[in-house]
């Protein structure tokens, strides 16, 4: 009987034994307990912080479009002419007697190496051009353009809004000034934003306004123009209203309708009239072509 008691319990010690936990197990199962918390807790973190991350759109660079030019009345230049140059072109070569070519033989001989070296430079004679002529393109040149529509004529902008504020807004946002003339005053008044009578300008002279501008296309635009007009305190009755178009925004216009008459396969002579429209998206305006309308090309060739 001792020997069987003896045996249980040595059975419950050893049973005892390996169900304890020693402060090694217990200190580790702790730290690791605590490095789990501490990485969930992270992975929570860095979720909300990229949740919060706002993409940023790279800005595409902007495109000047420049209307090109031609030669206009300059001359192509007869070494570009495939037919073989006329009577006229002929330089004019004056033969020297025989007894003036014995004279002149000692001459020739001591200035033949600067006579070599000259003719190998490729200078051209001061009284004679190379006979390369212009190198740009058929076409109006000089101070003009090609035989393009002006876009005072060319373009029609159509600025939509359902009240004043928001035609208010539309011009702010694209820097288009106000502005108006005649009516007995000399002086072209014109209005910047924020529309007040503090942000007013007076020209005496009307050709020292370089801008491009536009009238207004329909009565409700001009109503509002006006109401704009006299809340700066410039005096309308009478008078005529304009738009004074900021280089941005005529920059964006020309975009607008370059991407139209690119689809088209047109060029810019061959556009006889553009037309624009404004649309909300997103709190921002953009200028967007309605419709576009063509003529043949003109013909640089008469």
């Amino acid at each position: 009987m001792g020997k069987k008691r003896r045996r249980r319990r040595r059975r419950r010690t050893i049973g005892k034994q390996m169900f304890m936990v020693s402060k090694y197990e217990k200190v580790t199962s702790a730290l690791l307990a605590l490095n789990l918390f501490i990485g969930f807790m992270d992975g929570i973190m860095l979720v909300m912080w990229i949740s919060g991350l706002k993409a940023q759109a790279i800005e595409a660079v902007p495109v000047l479009i420049l209307e090109p030019k031609g030669r206009g009345a300059n001359a192509e230049g007869y070494e570009r002419d495939p037919e073989e140059p006329g009577l006229e072109e002929v330089e004019e070569i004056s033969e020297p007697r025989i007894e003036e070519t014995f004279l002149a033989v000692t001459d020739t001989v001591t200035n033949t190496a600067a006579s070599l070296v000259a003719l190998n430079t490729g200078a051209t004679s001061s009284s004679h051009g190379s006979g390369l002529g212009d190198s740009r393109g058929a076409g109006p040149g000089g101070d003009g353009d090609l035989d393009v529509v002006p876009r005072q004529e060319r373009w029609r902008i159509s600025l939509s809004a359902n009240s004043v504020d928001s035609f208010e807004r539309q011009l702010a946002y694209f820097k288009i000034d106000l502005a108006a003339f005649g009516g007995g005053i000399t002086t072209l008044d014109s209005t910047f934003h924020p529309i007040s009578p503090a942000n007013v300008t007076h020209l005496e002279d009307g050709t020292q306004e370089k801008r491009t501008w536009f009238y207004p296309q329909n009565a409700i635009e001009t109503q509002w123009t006006a109401e704009l007009l006299n809340k700066a305190g410039i005096p309308t009755s009478g008078r005529t209203y304009i738009h004074l178009y900021s280089p941005e925004s005529e920059q964006k216009l020309l975009v607008a309708e370059d991407a139209r008459m690119r689809a088209a396969n047109k060029r810019i002579d061959e556009v006889k009239r553009t037309y624009f429209e404004v649309r909300a998206s997103g709190g921002q305006y953009e200028f967007v072509v309605t419709n576009q309308e063509y003529r043949p090309a003109p013909n640089y060739n008469n």
